[in-house]
C-alpha cells in the first residue's frame, strides 16, 4: 500500500462530507502520493508503437461493462487483505509496458483494461461467473439472495405503467445482467398482470460472451447470433417476447416501444477519473497564488513493492483535468480547497443523459438505478478492490480483482435534468424503497405459503439492514421519468 491512496475506504456518510464540505482534505503525506516516473523521451520509441498502446489503453471508451458488484452488507476489513493470485500476470506485464511507452494512464483506462481486457480482464475470463458471483465467488447480489427482490423491482414497473396510462408497446432494458437473474425475476412478476402482454421485447447490454450464454441459460431456451455482437432468444416467463443482447447501450433501437430501464449495480464499475486540487506551478517549477486541478495517474511501483502499481500525481494538468472539472460548479467550487479530491464519472454521465433523453422524447417510461454512494455529496477516495468478499488493494493483480467506486448520484441526477424533459426520484435507500413496495407484506405471505428454515425472512431482513454497513443504508434507487403532474412514484414517497 506504500506511495498509494488508501482503498480500505468505504462509504460512510461522513467521510466523503468531511471532504467536500471542507471539514478536513487529506494532505499528501495522508495519501502518501509519489511523483510518476518520468516516461521516456519520444526519441527513445517508435511513434507508431506509441500511438497504437495509447489506442489500446483507451480502445472502446464506451463499452459496457457487465455485471453487478459486491454485497456491500460485509463489512470491509479496516487495512486491504492479502490474497493469493489466481491468474496469469498477463495483464500486468501489458500495462507495464503500456505504460513504459506512453507514461502514467488514467484511473479510468485502468480501470477499463483491468475490467474488461481481452488480455486477462476480470470480465473476459471464460471460467464465469461461476468464480465471482454467489457465495463461493467474490461477491453476492441482492438478486442473488432471494426473488423477493426482483418482484418488488417488477411490480415497481407495473405501477408506472398503470399510472402511465397503459401504453401498448414496451421494451424492458437492462444494463449489466449478471447472471439473468434480476431480469428474469422481473419478467416473471410482470407475466403476471396485463403488462405483460405489452412487452415487444427485452435488451440485456452485456460485452461478455460468457455471461451472455449464462444468461441465455436463465432466461431462454436458445439463443442465435443474428448479427455482429447481436444475439437473440426467445424469453422463457414471456413466450411471445423475444431477448436480444447487444454490446452497448446505443445499440439499442430506439422503436415507438416505451423504455423501461433497469441499472442495478452498474454504474459503480464504469470508469473513473480522479482530480486533486492544489497550486498551480509556474515556468520556475515553484507555486503561484492560482489553483488548478490535477489529475491522479496510474504507475508501476518501484521493486519489492507489495502492489505492482500505485497511484501517482500529475506533474501538470492534463486534458481530462484542464476539462471535467470544469463541467459542474460543485467541481469548481472546490478547486481552491488545497488538497480537495474528486472522482469523475463521464461515461456513467454520457448514459444517463442518453437515458433521460430517450424517456424525455417518448414521454414515458422509466430508468431505475440501483448503486451505492453518497446521496449529498462528490466521492473521494472511494476505488476499490474486491476478492472472495474481503477488501484488496485495486493496485495488485489486476485481472483478479473486482474494481469498483462510489457512484455520484448527484452528479447522475444533474445529468439528467441536463438531457431531457424529466423527473428525477430520489435517490432513497434500498429499505425505503422496498418496504414502501411492501417488502415486509410479502415476507409475511411466504411465510403462511411455508418456509420453516425462514430463509426468505432472512434474506429480507439482510436487504433492508439500516446497520452501518448494511445493505438497506449503503445502496440507493433513484429513478428517472419523464416530466408531469406527478412528481412521486411509490417507492420514493408516493402511492400506487
Amino acid at each position: 500500500m506504500a506511495r498509494m491512496l488508501s482503498t480500505s475506504h468505504v462509504y460512510h456518510p461522513s467521510n466523503c462530507r468531511a471532504c467536500v464540505e471542507h471539514q478536513k482534505f487529506p494532505s499528501a503525506a495522508d495519501l502518501r502520493i509519489t511523483d510518476p516516473p518520468a516516461a521516456p523521451p519520444l526519441t527513445s520509441m517508435n511513434s507508431l508503437r506509441r500511438a497504437r498502446w495509447k489506442a489500446h489503453l483507451t480502445s472502446t471508451p464506451y463499452r459496457s461493462i457487465p455485471l453487478q458488484r459486491r454485497n456491500a452488507h460485509h463489512p470491509a476489513p479496516s487495512e486491504p487483505q492479502d490474497i493469493p493470485s489466481t491468474k496469469p500476470r498477463n495483464l500486468t506485464t501489458t500495462l507495464k509496458s503500456a505504460i513504459h511507452l506512453t507514461g502514467p494512464i488514467s484511473v479510468a483506462a485502468y480501470m477499463r483494461q483491468c475490467l474488461t481486457s481481452d488480455l486477462g480482464g476480470y470480465y473476459s475470463s471464460s471460467t464465469l461467473p461461476n468464480g465471482i458471483i454467489g457465495s463461493d465467488g467474490d461477491f453476492v447480489t441482492s438478486p442473488e439472495l432471494t426473488s423477493v427482490f426482483g418482484e418488488l423491482l417488477g411490480i415497481w414497473f407495473v405501477a408506472v405503467w398503470m399510472t402511465q396510462a397503459r401504453p401498448n408497446k414496451i421494451d424492458f432494458v437492462e444494463l449489466g445482467p449478471g447472471k439473468g437473474t434480476l431480469i428474469n425475476d422481473v419478467l416473471g412478476t410482470v407475466a403476471r398482470f396485463p403488462l405483460g402482454n405489452s412487452v415487444e421485447r427485452a435488451w440485456l447490454v452485456e460485452a461478455s460472451p460468457t455471461l451472455r450464454r449464462v444468461q441465455a441459460e436463465v432466461l431462454t431456451r436458445g439463443i442465435e447470433e443474428i448479427g455482429d455482437g447481436v444475439w437473440e432468444g426467445v424469453s422463457r416467463q414471456l413466450p411471445n417476447v423475444k431477448v436480444r443482447w447487444v454490446e452497448d447501450l446505443r445499440f439499442v433501437e430506439r422503436t415507438a416501444a416505451t423504455p423501461f430501464v433497469l441499472a442495478h449495480e452498474f454504474f459503480d464499475a464504469l470508469p473513473i477519473h480522479v482530480f486533486q486540487a492544489g497550486r498551480r506551478k509556474d515556468d520556475k517549477g515553484g507555486r503561484d497564488a492560482s489553483h488548478e486541478w490535477r489529475e491522479m495517474l496510474v504507475s508501476p511501483t518501484r521493486p519489492g513493492s507489495g502492489d505492482e502499481f500505485e497511484l501517482t500525481l500529475s506533474k501538470t494538468a492534463t486534458p481530462h483535468s484542464s476539462y471535467l472539472p470544469t463541467t459542474s460548479e460543485r467541481y469548481t467550487a472546490l478547486r481552491n480547497t488545497p488538497g480537495a479530491t474528486i472522482e469523475v464519472s463521464p461515461e456513467s454521465q454520457r448514459i444517463v443523459g442518453d437515458l433521460a433523453a430517450w424517456i424525455g422524447k417518448a414521454g414515458a417510461g422509466a430508468a431505475l438505478i440501483v448503486d451505492y454512494g453518497p446521496d449529498d455529496t462528490i466521492p473521494c477516495n472511494s476505488l476499490r478492490g474486491i476478492r472472495n468478499h474481503k477488501m484488496v488493494s485495486p493496485f495488485r493483480d489486476p485481472g483478479t480483482t473486482d474494481i469498483s467506486a462510489d457512484v455520484d448520484f448527484l452528479a447522475l441526477a444533474e445529468t439528467a435534468k441536463k438531457g431531457g424533459k424529466v423527473n428525477v426520484l430520489g435517490p432513497v435507500t434500498q429499505a425505503r424503497f422496498l418496504l414502501e413496495m411492501g417488502l415486509r407484506e410479502r415476507v409475511e405471505q411466504v411465510l403462511r405459503m411455508g418456509d420453516p428454515d425462514r430463509k426468505v425472512e432472512k434474506a429480507c431482513k439482510r436487504l433492508v439492514d439500516l446497520g452501518p454497513n448494511g445493505m438497506g443504508k449503503l445502496y440507493k434507487f433513484m429513478a428517472i421519468m419523464p416530466q408531469s403532474e406527478r412528481q412521486s412514484m411509490v417507492g420514493f414517497g408516493g402511492e400506487l
